[in-house]
């Protein structure tokens, strides 16, 4: 049965809410996101199905080789969520441009700009929708309608 919007702008809100109150309380916010391994699948008999295990990655903000990810999945949690506020039914094609963008910032040991951007190809967006539907359980196709 789909959940209605508001129960899905309601989970996407609270899980967005937890990583801000770990970071308000002083702590590194951590995202757990079950694992989409094929080592991670069962067959679920009685659903007859097949459905993820208990595996979950540990996606950490202050670890440097996961910070990236880190972020663009609170980026694109930010653009879900602003689009079913906004009542808009964006096509993943949509979320990947709204999400795109370069940042800059100088590193002061080389006094060098670098620019990093927040993805390069719409494949790396995708897998970010991808984990916030695993981690939330809610359906793309109730995340946005036309992006599923």
């Amino acid at each position: 049965m789909a959940r209605s919007r508001n129960e899905v702008l309601k989970v996407l809100e609270d899980w967005g809410n937890s990583v801000t109150n770990t970071v308000l309380n002083n702590e590194e916010p951590i995202l757990e996101i079950p694992s989409r391994t094929l080592s991670n699948t069962i067959w679920d008999p009685k659903r007859k199905m097949l459905i993820l295990g208990p595996e979950k990655l540990r996606r950490r903000f202050l670890d440097l080789k996961e910070s990236k990810r880190f972020m663009q999945t609170m980026l694109m949690l930010k653009l879900i969520v602003q689009a079913i506020r906004e009542g808009v039914y964006p096509t993943i094609r949509d979320l990947y441009y709204n999400g795109k963008h370069t940042m800059e910032f100088k590193a002061d040991i080389v006094n060098k700009v670098i620019r990093e951007n927040t993805w390069d190809e719409q494949s790396e967006s995708n897998a970010v929708i991808e984990d916030i539907e695993v981690a939330t359980g809610i359906l793309r196709e109730e995340m946005g309608g036309a992006f599923g």
